[in-house]
């Protein structure tokens, strides 16, 4: 927040920055990636072989389930303004131990800007009670869905014999009838093929209402599904509640940034049990293996739906240890942003045996990605699954009498509202004969985008078609963090990805793709400078950014092949 030339600077996760800070922010958030991986190697030495240690949610580097990224970027952020002369009146934080560790740092250097914790009656009873909170909704929710797997075990698979090829997969809220993670495997391969392989699912629904529906479903899917719960028994879930809680006992060594110890924030994240879910489900995929094991089910291949987040390190551990003959794969079936660090795996975690074997991308120009930390780190190229689309025929075009402006919200209300309020500038400040399409999340309201908006609807409407079929119709699209922005110039339709105001800006397009096929903007006014840019693009640009989504489709993302397919899972 800025007024009057006085700048009160929110540092708590997902508080909006001003506009002057969101660009130094995520330039300061890429300098410091591997300073960070050296702070998180300090932090497994010597204890490599405690996986409850390893997969606490400080040492996941994942941004969306760990602050202490944020934390150190917004430290260095709070440096890099006051050297450049930037007069901060106010630091406000909701973490104590940045609050210490900050005054400790001004203190140091003679400077006297005041620094606040949040006070509020609201947020002292949610610090309060927020781990015991965690810690009742974790026990519930896999109680819940162990009893409702377990209800339905008259329908568990008989497993064959032969070895058997398992994947990790999802069942989220928009599960239907097939498994949405590898669309088109099991289409490639023969009947015999098929009766060896399984998908394992980890349930990612929000409503624990619903879990049972989906379980219905799975039953019905096709594809072959294997249920850790029906394997599982209570003394596992004893075992992974009980373990999860351990290193809220254990030591944290003083840890060094610049000189500054942030020990103190590493244990304030795992003592209010931050990422404590995850923790239980890598502990959970511990035990499942352990299940198998003992039944004397018998593996050729283990594939891991492969983010390097907490839940993958438990089931590729597992893996590894109890099943040391059988290649175990992690397929990455999607494009991230270089900021998704828990994606780029390190030789610390390799030497933990905490990866697969072998990473899977999707395309060859995704392979130098994956190996920022870990050079020794064997990645091979398998089928694009989820994006097989961008190689059919395209089936819509824009409509010449318009510029067509598609505008794509994130889940974030608070990001989608900040969107939306561009819009409207847009709206007020924009050429003649553009539109606007609005391509709501699916859990968002029509009638609050309209309130946000309040436009005439011949110059902005809401689409809830399929996103194939608008983004087609459509001249540019604008989007903050999603896939959409790469599969979208994949087509050769322009993308402006709009910076975060409240964090890391999640640009999943790679730096290797120079092309003026897409724009980073911060501002409205640079939003609307790029709008401009590719309304009045001639059609030899237009042809231009046409082949350039040709190379792209044939870099980043390879064609689902029976032959691809069979060679992913090495099938003889």
């Amino acid at each position: 927040m800025q007024v009057l030339g006085v700048m009160i600077l929110d540092i708590s996760p997902n508080k909006r920055m001003p506009y002057s800070c969101i660009e130094l922010y995520n330039m300061v958030a890429m300098e410091l990636r591997h300073p960070f991986d050296a702070i998180i190697k300090s932090l497994y030495e010597g204890r490599m072989q405690d996986i409850e240690w390893m997969v606490t949610s400080p040492l996941s580097r994942n941004p969306f389930g760990s602050y202490l990224f944020h934390y150190i970027v917004t430290f260095e952020l709070i440096q890099r303004l006051i050297e450049r002369g930037e007069s901060i009146d106010e630091i406000v934080t909701d973490s104590v131990a940045q609050k210490k560790i900050i005054r400790t740092w001004l203190k140091s250097q003679g400077l006297t800007i005041r620094v606040s914790l949040k006070s509020t009656f609201a947020s002292v009873f949610k610090k309060r009670f927020l781990p015991l909170s965690r810690l009742i909704y974790c026990i519930a929710k896999n109680l819940w869905t162990f009893y409702q797997v377990r209800k339905t075990q008259s329908k568990k698979n008989v497993l064959p014999l032969e070895k058997l090829t398992l994947i990790d997969t999802y069942i989220t809220d928009s599960f239907t009838d097939k498994e949405q993670y590898y669309p088109g495997l099991c289409e490639r391969l023969s009947t015999k093929e098929q009766r060896s392989v399984f998908f394992v699912p980890t349930f990612h629904i929000y409503g624990l209402k619903s879990i049972s529906s989906y379980i219905r479903r799975a039953h019905n899917a096709k594809g072959q599904f294997i249920f850790k719960e029906d394997y599982l028994r209570l003394s596992d879930y004893l075992y992974a509640w009980g373990n999860a809680l351990r290193p809220c006992r254990m030591n944290v060594a003083p840890t060094l940034f610049e000189s500054i110890d942030i020990a103190p924030l590493v244990r304030e994240e795992i003592q209010n049990l931050q990422g404590y879910y995850s923790a239980v489900g890598a502990l959970l995929n511990l035990r499942f293996a352990k299940r198998l094991k003992n039944a004397g089910i018998q593996l050729r291949r283990v594939i891991n739906w492969f983010e390097n987040q907490v839940v993958d390190k438990g089931w590729n551990a597992a893996f590894n240890k109890l099943f040391p003959e059988t290649l175990s794969k992690g397929y990455c079936g999607f494009v991230a942003s270089p900021l998704y660090l828990n994606l780029y795996p390190t030789q610390y975690e390799k030497e933990a045996n905490l990866l697969p074997k072998t990473v899977c991308v999707m395309g060859q120009g995704l392979k130098g990605m994956v190996n920022t930390f870990c050079d020794e780190l064997s990645v091979e190229v398998a089928p694009a699954f989820r994006f097989q689309h961008l190689w059919e025929e395209r089936k819509y075009y824009a409509n010449n009498d318009f510029f067509t402006t598609l505008v794509a919200l994130p889940y974030n209300p608070v990001q989608a509202c900040d969107l939306m309020n561009i819009i409207n500038y847009l709206v007020s400040h924009q050429n003649r004969g553009v539109r606007y399409w609005i391509k709501p999340h699916p859990t968002s309201s029509d009638k609050k985008i309209k309130q946000i908006l309040g436009m005439p609807s011949n110059i902005v409407s809401v689409k809830r078609e399929a996103f194939a079929e608008v983004v087609e119709r459509s001249d540019v699209l604008v989007t903050a963090y999603s896939n959409t922005a790469i599969e979208t110039i994949a087509k050769g339709i322009p993308v402006i990805v709009v910076g975060n105001k409240l964090g890391f800006t999640h640009n999943s397009i790679p730096k290797t793709i120079t092309d003026d096929i897409w724009r980073l903007c911060y501002t409205p006014e640079e939003v609307q400078c790029a709008i401009e840019f590719y309304q009045t693009r001639s059609s030899e640009k237009i042809k231009e950014h046409e082949e350039a989504g040709r190379r792209i489709r044939e870099e980043y993302f390879k064609p689902v092949t029976r032959e691809g397919v069979r060679e992913f899972l090495e099938l003889e």
